[in-house]
């Protein structure tokens, strides 16, 4: 799959189609068994399309891989959004996962915080972001795991919100269609 597919959708449909990747490797990888991190994970980062981006992009950047797998010694004062139990929590969970699933988790947070402050009126603005989006394809077909159809994504335009697009939950995608990620996940 090329990512000049995407040019059209705005960004927070591209945000959603990497998040439902992420959920088809949880599944595959046979991770989703209600584990808490995993859900919160998946929860904080389906906030990208109804929420604050800015909030979102604190939030997420307290709980990515790259910042918990650091061999650094945290406090309690040093989070803003989770706790130190929630860090280590995290930690726990990441150690079982596969290091592309980690991957993922990384590229989605920079997928969203690409142009985050900036109205995206160019080209170059509008592809800033796909970069990313092509790793997380990538690392999908590397590892022969099935990505959500781009067709469920291509009513989130990037003509809408300065190319950021209209806000819609995780319910809203698959509203009328089908995907091979699973849809008994919560998004709230």
């Amino acid at each position: 799959m090329e990512t000049r597919k995407f040019k059209e959708i705005s960004t927070r449909g591209r945000v959603a189609f990497a998040v439902c990747c992420l959920e088809n490797v949880m599944k595959k990888q046979n991770l989703l068994q209600n584990d808490p991190s995993e859900k919160t994970i998946l929860q904080q980062l389906w906030h990208f399309t109804t929420d604050n981006m800015a909030l979102w992009e604190l939030q997420i950047g307290e709980l990515i891989p790259f910042v918990i797998m650091e061999d650094v010694s945290y406090d309690v004062k040093d989070f803003g959004f989770f706790s130190l139990r929630m860090h280590d929590m995290f930690k726990a969970y990441y150690k079982k996962c596969y290091k592309y699933t980690l991957d993922i988790i990384d590229l989605i947070y920079n997928l969203g915080r690409t142009n985050l402050f900036i109205t995206i009126n160019n080209d170059e603005l509008k592809e800033a972001s796909l970069p990313y989006l092509q790793k997380i394809i990538d690392l999908m077909m590397e590892n022969h795991i099935s990505m959500p159809d781009i067709d469920l994504f291509k009513k989130f335009p990037i003509t809408e919100n300065n190319g950021w697009g209209r806000e819609f939950t995780r319910e809203m995608v698959f509203e009328n269609g089908n995907s091979t990620v699973n849809t008994t996940i919560n998004s709230t």
